[in-house]
């Protein structure tokens, strides 16, 4: 290739990397400055691809943090990170989307299984331990309701290899505006959202089965697949199967599930211990 050409190429591909990237990194900026500084601090479990280290994969989970009044602080595995150590420095744990929960964690089909990360798994189940130990609040979304079950000694199922399932809950067209789910009285998601039955969008190939220790369903689609599952306790612990994330800018329900968990978070961090003053180092 000539020089000339050569150079036409390098600048093409500046350009395309710049148009992909400087939005996100706007919206990164964005992020860091709209939260107060006393802000409830919301950690928040993330996949380690490319994608969400420049921002794509993990905006609409931040901007609903954001929205709420929450500071967002990711992990993700493959991060140097002691889990109890993150912990100890935010006031709610938010479980995130993406690939399939391994299997062998809870002795399921591995067959119709995608992308599982084993380290994302092992980093997940020890902050949701962490998190349950100091009784902080815990949202997960998804994948995050799914691993949420599973830490607490639940299954799944794969229901992406069921044409009638799939055709309802996994991604399709409709995926937007998938099917209605019908909340269960007396439950936390229902006081939150004060409805009987929404509609909503729906990108799952998985989906909770035998309920974790300690916890009930809230919520369950028409076809009986469960759609969210919470504390039988009272606490906050939420795990929801669809996505109120990607509506927080035009539905208030949505985003009244965000300003719950931020509204709890902050009565966690009230709760907690005042750190102890440092010892003047002064004769």
């Amino acid at each position: 290739m000539k020089p000339r050409a050569k150079r036409i190429v390098v600048i093409v591909a500046l350009a395309l990397v710049l148009a992909v990237c400087l939005p996100f990194a706007g919206f990164r900026m964005w992020v860091s400055c709209s939260a107060p500084a006393d802000a409830p601090v919301i950690g928040m479990s993330a996949d380690s691809t490319v994608f969400n280290q420049l921002g794509m994969t993990s905006a609409t989970y931040e901007t609903a943090v954001v929205l709420a009044g929450g500071r967002p602080r990711g992990v993700r595995a493959g991060d140097e990170v002691d889990a109890s150590l993150f912990l100890d420095g935010i006031d709610g744990l938010y479980l995130t989307g993406g690939g399939d929960v391994d299997p062998d964690l809870f002795g399921g089909d591995p067959q119709g299984t995608l992308l599982v990360n084993p380290a994302r798994d092992e980093l997940e189940l020890a902050l949701i331990e962490g998190a349950l130990d100091r009784g902080m609040p815990i949202l997960g979304i998804c994948r995050g309701a799914q691993i949420l079950n599973v830490a607490l000694g639940g299954t799944l199922r794969v229901i992406r290899l069921d044409e009638d399932l799939a055709s309802t809950h996994f991604v399709s067209l409709d995926s937007f505006s998938a099917h209605s789910v019908s909340i269960v009285p007396a439950t936390l998601l229902h006081a939150i959202l004060g409805q009987d039955a929404r509609k909503v969008n729906s990108f799952h190939g998985n989906a909770v089965e035998t309920l974790g220790k300690g916890l009930r369903v809230s919520a369950r689609a028409a076809d009986g697949v469960i759609e969210a599952v919470e504390a039988d306790d009272g606490r906050f612990i939420l795990g929801i199967q669809w996505h109120p994330d990607l509506r927080v800018a035009q539905d208030d329900a949505a985003l009244s599930i965000f300003e719950a968990f931020v509204d709890a978070a902050a009565a966690y961090r009230a709760q907690q211990p005042a750190p102890s003053p440092v010892p003047s180092s002064a004769p």
